[in-house]
């Protein structure tokens, strides 16, 4: 997979956040230029940071993928970004933040996945409407969450 979760923006700007780091990156697409480069935080970001940092790294020989701290992401109507932040554990949910184009954490939720089955993987996708946020294992399973369950920081 990409180093970077790709969402467009409004007005002609896409945003680039690097799987490994949680750096927002803006850029304006007409003109090629970097609008704003922001290290992503807040608890969630900040939990996800914290297990991922005592994750052992596979070798660089090693056919193992690289674990990342943002999984997945989507753009949401408004413009916001939906980031699916890793690792996480059944116990704790699915970790999931909405940010603005800032890169400022708007709200968060913590998403249980129970009925995902065990050889389905967690949660690896988001998607998101103008009323729900959708999380999806790699083998299709797919639980829907409303947005208006997110909590705001």
């Amino acid at each position: 997979p990409s180093a970077y979760v790709f969402s467009a923006l409004p007005a002609g700007k896409v945003a680039a956040v690097h799987r490994g780091t949680a750096v927002l990156k803006v850029l304006d697409i007409n003109t090629g230029k970097l609008l704003r480069s922001v290290v992503l935080g807040g608890e969630d970001v900040d939990r996800g940071r914290s297990m991922y940092g005592a994750l052992p790294k596979p070798s660089q020989s090693s056919n193992v993928s690289q674990p990342a701290l943002v999984i997945s992401g989507a753009s949401g109507p408004s413009g916001d970004m939906f980031l699916l932040i890793g690792p996480f554990t059944p116990s704790e949910g699915a970790r999931v933040v909405r940010i603005d184009a800032n890169g400022a954490v708007v709200s968060s939720l913590r998403c249980g996945y129970e009925g995902f089955k065990a050889e389905d993987g967690p949660p690896q996708l988001v998607a998101v409407d103008d009323k729900e946020l959708y999380l999806a294992s790699r083998a299709g399973h797919v639980r829907v969450y409303p947005l208006t369950a997110m909590a705001t920081p």
